[in-house]
């Protein structure tokens, strides 16, 4: 039987609480037996349609408010977060200084400004009409985000470009971002070059990470659907550029919303993704953070691997996967009438490293092996004969589609003058990378003579 309680609570009489006012004990008060019980419970019976009544018209009115607080909250989002007007590889006014601690990351000394411009591109803004414009795309090799703005090759590049007899003005910049694919730079040369005012040539450094991702499958390598399927593109997209035009409810819906459910189109919906992804990233591990003792972490891991393998799986469906994106890469930058020059990826993997040079490797690994200790690498010969095997893609589609390319694989030394851990460069890396593009572009228009 459904009953109602109601609670009557007892209230002291002037009485007592003259007593109180005139000093008498606390405790002797409420030790005094009481005339009226403090508490009175009367139960009155409601009818079951009565108590369902009310039952709805407390969950209609929860109801109501839960959807107008998240209509609130929508609204908010959608007009207070900023809506951008193009693609963004990069933050915008980005601005941080890491400090490497030199023991973790040899070869880089003291601290490292990150800063971009409020196109999000890694360098100064871009300056007249008339100055020939250089961007860079790749990944953390392009990056350098231990490197201060004033090292990084990217910058140094343009620098001394403009420094050459007869040179024109010349500006330079970068979209690098660590972990970034051929299938991003390939989305990253089609959509930001119609944005970005009177590029003139894109540097595009890449290999490592189509490679070490590959490698990650194992002997059980499951390839990526192609980019024209609409799902894959979209997924793309999202790795590729950090915002796309539009409102934050536009992130996942810009490039098509056929079958995507009402909840993912909203600003709510896509702001819980962000916060979501960048926590599970730095549980991962998967983050650099400021001093580098991420890398830390993945040394050890490394260094206890449960097996090393010489032999590499079979790279014939990856290596024909590379070889369509750099084909479309040329193609597309041709149709955009952007010069295009590849490089080639330098590591350090060679097969007479020390104990201690072994001791700077980290990548190369099986499944999620940096967020993850014992899992199973591949060895630095290994990697080596599997960098070549890219590296070899790269120089037959620069011969094939008629592209520029510059062999840095095969110029630079393998070295700890060089590089700080598997790929990334030092302070003087950085410099020879620098001095070795120089060369290249000097001796072609319009920086040769007559150019």
């Amino acid at each position: 039987m459904q009953t109602e309680v109601r609670i009557s609570i007892f209230k002291p009489g002037a009485a007592d609480h003259k007593k109180i006012a005139t000093g008498v004990r606390r405790e002797a008060l409420l030790a005094r037996p009481l005339a009226q019980p403090p508490f009175v419970a009367e139960t009155r019976v409601l009818p079951p349609e009565t108590l369902m009544r009310k039952l709805a018209l407390n969950l209609t009115a929860l109801a109501v408010a839960t959807t107008l607080s998240v209509l609130v909250v929508e609204g908010a989002l959608r007009t207070m977060y900023p809506k951008s007007e193009r693609h963004f590889v990069l933050p915008p006014n980005d601005h941080s200084v890491l400090e490497p601690i030199e023991e973790i990351v040899p070869g880089v000394y003291g601290a490292a400004e990150y800063r971009t411009s409020s196109l999000g591109i890694r360098g100064e803004e871009m300056g007249s009409d008339d100055e020939y414009r250089i961007l860079a795309i790749g990944g953390s090799t392009t990056q350098n985000a231990y490197l201060d703005q004033s090292e990084t090759w990217t910058l140094m590049l343009g620098e001394q470009l403009a420094a050459l007899p007869g040179a024109p003005t010349t500006w330079t910049g970068d979209v690098g971002r660590s972990g970034h694919t051929a299938r991003s730079h390939v989305l990253q040369l089609e959509r930001l070059l119609p944005e970005l005012p009177g590029v003139d040539a894109v540097v595009m450094l890449l290999g490592v990470n189509d490679l070490t991702r590959a490698l990650r499958m194992g002997w059980a390598y499951d390839p990526p659907l192609a980019l024209t399927d609409p799902s894959a593109l979209e997924a793309q997209v999202r790795e590729a550029f950090l915002q796309v035009p539009g409102g934050l409810h536009d992130r996942l819906t810009q490039y098509g919303e056929d079958g995507v459910p009402f909840y993912k189109r909203t600003a709510i919906y896509q702001l819980a993704r962000l916060v979501r992804n960048n926590i599970q990233a730095s549980r991962a591990g998967t983050q650099q953070d400021a001093f580098g003792r991420t890398y830390e972490t993945w040394r050890a891991h490394r260094a206890g691997a449960s097996a090393v393998h010489d032999s590499l799986p079979d790279l014939g469906r990856p290596l024909e996967e590379y070889r369509g994106l750099l084909t479309r890469i040329a193609r597309s930058a041709k149709a955009l009438d952007v010069r295009l020059v590849l490089v080639t990826q330098p590591v350090f993997w060679r097969a007479d490293l020390t104990p201690e040079e072994e001791g700077l490797l980290w990548l190369g690994g099986i499944g999620d092996f940096q967020s993850t200790s014992g899992m199973e690498y591949f060895s630095a010969v290994a990697l080596a004969e599997a960098m070549d095997a890219y590296n070899t893609i790269l120089l037959d589609v620069c011969r094939d589609e008629g592209v520029e390319c510059v062999d840095l694989a095969g110029a630079l030394p393998k070295t700890t003058e060089v590089f700080y851990d598997d790929v990334h460069f030092t302070e003087r890396g950085s410099a020879l990378v620098t001095e070795h593009l120089v060369s290249y572009l000097a001796a072609h228009p319009p920086y040769a003579s007559g150019g």
